[in-house]
């Protein structure tokens, strides 16, 4: 009967993965620092500290050192210290992507398009001042119709994108953000 009753119960979710997903539980949210820490995550902290190595962030001795700290560790709030500085958090470095792809964009837009199209107005109007004064008379202001035509894609893309200050704005609420406290 004792059997049964244990049957029924929820099985934990699979957490597995790499990096800070590898744990049983994320050390960096502090209900479960003084969770203590099972040998499967010391060793997801030894990968961690080895992929750490392997980028240069790490000398070999730092990596003796962090990897004996690991060992010894008997809580994930202890892991957390030893790993921080040396394992970019892959939502930080999506953020970073999303906010430099942005800014990109923005210069793009906002650098390049309208020089050119400053430059093609430029020129339409010098020829067409030009037959004016050849021809002696005024005459149709053709070079409108060029411009316009290239004006509506430039200002249809400063529409999509949200115009020069999105990017930097995406920014700022991006270092708002309060760090999440809750399990995923």
């Amino acid at each position: 009967m004792s059997e049964q009753q244990w049957q029924n119960l929820p099985m934990p979710p699979e957490r597995g993965g790499q990096g800070w997903d590898g744990f049983s539980a994320d050390p960096r949210k502090t209900k479960f620092q003084s969770l203590r820490a099972s040998d499967a995550d010391r060793g997801n902290a030894a990968t961690m500290l080895s992929a750490a190595l392997a980028e240069g962030r790490l000398d070999s001795y730092e990596y003796d050192q962090r990897l004996g700290q690991v060992m010894k560790s008997k809580t994930l709030g202890e892991l957390l210290p030893i790993l921080g500085d040396v394992t970019p958090d892959p939502k930080a470095q999506a953020a970073a992507a999303s906010v430099a792809r942005q800014q990109k964009a923005g210069e793009v837009i906002w650098g390049m398009f309208p020089r050119w199209w400053l430059g093609l107005a430029l020129m339409l109007n010098a020829i067409w001042l030009m037959t004016c004064l050849t021809s002696g008379r005024l005459i149709y202001y053709w070079p409108m119709w060029p411009m316009l035509g290239t004006a509506i894609p430039m200002i249809m893309g400063l529409m999509a994108n949200g115009g020069p200050k999105r990017a930097e704005r995406t920014a700022i609420e991006s270092r708002q953000q309060p760090p999440e406290n809750d399990l995923r």
